[in-house]
């Protein structure tokens, strides 16, 4: 049986880093057929050679260039894992940490199980277990769709939205973890994150700026749309959610756009989304003293 589902969006990768990534898969206990690594080559302008990946017993999905999301829901449509791991092609798993999310898997038997990136500075979080709802509501959720391995028909029909180059994975962790009935979350840092400074993401120009900005927004009212169809835990999770976000908006705003207009008017969306003053709650530090900011404006 095949126990987990490797999801790998690739788009002009190195081809030293898809091999580093797709070693560090290769190097798990896991036999052959434990596991399957799905390669989706997302238009590259020299198209993925299978002879790269054919020592890892991968398989290659084609698309045309429209980006990670549906290169991603398109190796969803076609996994057959009882779990999937998304793991960026520029990245690779820790490996000997990884064993440790594998056997959590195999002893638990748990909807998803939340871990760390290895070379990211980011506070502790609880290493408990309870319902992805539970988690939402009650701590900071790491939004990043590559810290998590989800039970593959708990998130079945969600999928990525394609209109966001920024923000794509928040909108989707959030579905999915609200689905969860059984969530461990640990510290295990299991996953090494490297910084493409040739990716899209990466650009400091003020048009890629102004990019990130609208698709912030734009993923903002993804969740507020989201949330009309919630009640009950899942409602005040998504709520404390979307309020987050809405803090980080104002924040990258000031930080990213050129001119007080701009800030003003992202005050300005929020209000009509409900949205500002932010509300007042002690999700952070940070998140508070915004809140605090927001009311004697």
């Amino acid at each position: 049986m095949t126990l987990i589902s490797f999801i790998i969006p690739t788009y002009n990768t190195p081809t030293e880093w898809l091999q580093a990534c797709l070693e560090s898969i290769h190097q798990l206990s896991l036999a052959t057929d434990e596991r399957e690594i799905i390669v989706v080559d997302d238009g590259s302008d020299q198209p993925l050679d299978e002879t790269q990946i054919s020592p890892y017993h991968a398989q290659i999905l084609r698309q045309e260039h429209t980006g990670v999301s549906a290169a991603r829901n398109l190796a969803l449509k076609n996994a057959k894992g009882k779990y999937i791991q998304f793991v960026d092609a520029d990245d690779f798993l820790e490996t000997k940490s990884y064993e440790e999310i594998i056997n959590i898997l195999q002893i638990e038997q748990v909807d998803a199980v939340g871990f760390a990136f290895k070379r990211r500075k980011r506070r502790s979080r609880p290493h408990h277990l309870c319902s992805g709802t539970d988690f939402v509501r009650r701590y900071n959720m790491f939004g990043s769709a590559c810290s998590y391995v989800f039970l593959r028909e708990k998130i079945a029909k969600i999928e990525f939205p394609p209109d966001l180059q920024y923000g794509e994975d928040e909108f989707f962790t959030l579905k999915a973890l609200l689905e969860m009935d059984l969530v461990r979350i640990t510290n295990i840092k299991a996953y090494n994150y490297r910084k493409n400074a040739n990716s899209a993401t990466s650009s400091k120009s003020q048009a890629n700026n102004q990019k990130r900005l609208n698709n912030h927004l734009q993923l903002i009212k993804h969740v507020d749309w989201f949330m009309y169809y919630l009640e009950g835990k899942k409602y005040k999770a998504a709520k404390r959610r979307i309020a987050q976000l809405a803090a980080d908006y104002l924040h990258n705003t000031r930080r990213l756009a050129k001119g007080r207009s701009q800030a003003q008017a992202a005050c300005t969306q929020l209000r009509q989304m409900h949205l500002y003053p932010l509300p007042l709650r002690c999700y952070t530090l940070k998140y508070f003293l915004q809140a605090i900011c927001s009311r004697l404006k």
